[in-house]
């Protein structure tokens, strides 16, 4: 048994560290929307105190909400255990939850194209960038001798 981790979803950083690296892209756009409405509070010289700590509190359970689901759609983890292999999302990874579904490799069909691997997963198409995984290589590699076979 063979098992690779993606860049998003790295062994050595913590469940909070990988979920705020997920949050921050949502975090800022968000308190560009609130810091929006703070200066139109200022410009028409309302009170914004209230305005602007609600706006950044709801921004930061929003932005933690979309990190959640950017983390359910992220690829985290792919294991090969004999002659079929699994995904696992980057949350299903962090929080230990075991929802390996394995394929046969014989299945997968890997397509290589432009620094990316086109495999079939039960009923979908998924795309492994050669930028999102450390071992794109070894990867291909476990593929390719399957579909020689």
């Amino acid at each position: 048994m063979q098992t690779f981790r993606s860049n998003h979803c790295p062994q050595k950083d913590t469940k909070w560290v990988v979920n705020q690296r997920f949050a921050m892209k949502h975090y800022s756009w968000l308190a560009v929307v609130v810091l929006s409405g703070t200066m139109y509070k200022l410009y028409r010289h309302e009170g914004f105190l209230w305005f602007s700590a609600i706006g950044m509190i709801v921004a930061l359970v929003f932005g933690n909400v979309f990190a959640t689901w950017d983390m359910r759609a992220k690829w985290g983890e792919l294991e090969f255990n004999g002659n079929s292999f699994t995904l696992q999302s980057v949350d299903s990874v962090i929080n230990n939850k075991q929802e390996k579904r394995y394929f046969p490799l014989m299945y997968a069909n890997p397509v290589y194209q432009n620094n990316s691997l086109q495999i079939h997963y039960h009923d979908s198409v998924l795309i492994l960038k050669r930028t999102e995984w450390s071992d794109y290589e070894q990867i291909c590699n476990l593929f390719q001798q399957e579909n020689n076979s």
